[in-house]
This record gives structure tokens, sequence and C-alpha cells, in this order.
């Protein structure tokens, strides 16, 4: 992509075949993609090259956004046919609002000691990184698409 920001031969080809921004974008709402796109930096970078493009290539500005907005969109297609699976649930809902009556803790007075976490807690356990637990327990692709396509356009987003 870097290479196609340094000269007019590069746009010319870019121009010719228009199925080639949506086709970058492509990758970043399929599976295969995903964990590559979620090691270090890699859809910064990538985002980062695609500012370059724009900055050299002012007329591929719509293109791009075009695919940006295309991309959102077949996340949230994704998104609204997702089926939480059953056991995985509870990272979805929203807790339970105590009873009228029920006492609750107020800032600044004083709670009853709380019992420690089960050890058999997987969150507890030291030679398990939390990062791994988290997204093992709860994480889905299309969440994870959301992360990678917003590190993408952080910075093609305010041109």
């Amino acid at each position: 992509m870097g290479a196609l920001c340094l000269n007019q031969a590069g746009q010319d080809q870019l121009t010719a075949r228009p199925s080639i921004i949506p086709g970058i974008f492509s990758i970043f709402t399929s599976e295969r993609h995903l964990k590559i796109l979620r090691d270090k930096e890699n859809a910064v970078l990538i985002g980062t090259s695609i500012d370059e493009l724009i900055r050299h290539h002012p007329s591929l500005k719509a293109p791009v956004f075009d695919a940006v907005k295309s991309t959102l969109s077949k996340i949230e297609d994704m998104g609204n046919t997702y089926v939480i699976p059953e056991d995985k649930k509870e990272w979805y809902e929203l807790l339970p609002v105590p009873k009228e009556g029920t006492e609750m803790e107020m800032e600044g007075v004083e709670a009853e000691a709380v019992e420690p976490a089960p050890a058999s807690d997987p969150f507890l356990q030291e030679d398990v990184p939390r990062d791994d637990l988290t997204q093992r327990d709860h994480d889905n692709n299309i969440v994870m698409f959301i992360d990678v396509i917003c590190r993408v356009s952080a910075d093609i987003i305010f041109l």
C-alpha cells in the first residue's frame, strides 16, 4: 500500500480496479485475518498506510470512506444476527437490580466483610494472563471486528 502512495502509476492502478479498496477492507471482517489484525499494532499500521494513501491521492478519499461505511454496515448486520450462546449469556445481560426494601451499600458507610472469591476462580490463577481469560470467556468475533475497524480507522476518520 505504501508503494501506491508514491506515484501516479499507483493511483492509476487503483482507479482501473475499483474493487481493490473494498477488497482491502473486506479483511477487517474476515475471521481468517482476525488473529493477525489483533496482534501487536497490525491494524493500526494498515490504517496509517490508508491514511497516507488518502493524503497523497485525495481522489481516493470517497472510495475509502465508502469502504469504511460498508465495513461498519457488515459488522452491524453480523451483530444483529448474532445469537448469544447459552453458556455466555451472563456476559451479555445486565445485573439484576436489588428489590425495594433490600439494603444497598452506600458510599462512606462501612460494608460487611465480603468473602474472597473461591480459589477455583480462573481470574485468580496466576499462570493464566487475565487478557487471555477475558477474551476466551466472552469475546466474540463481532466485538473483535469492531476493535479492528476502530484501530484501522482511527487515523483516517479525521481527514
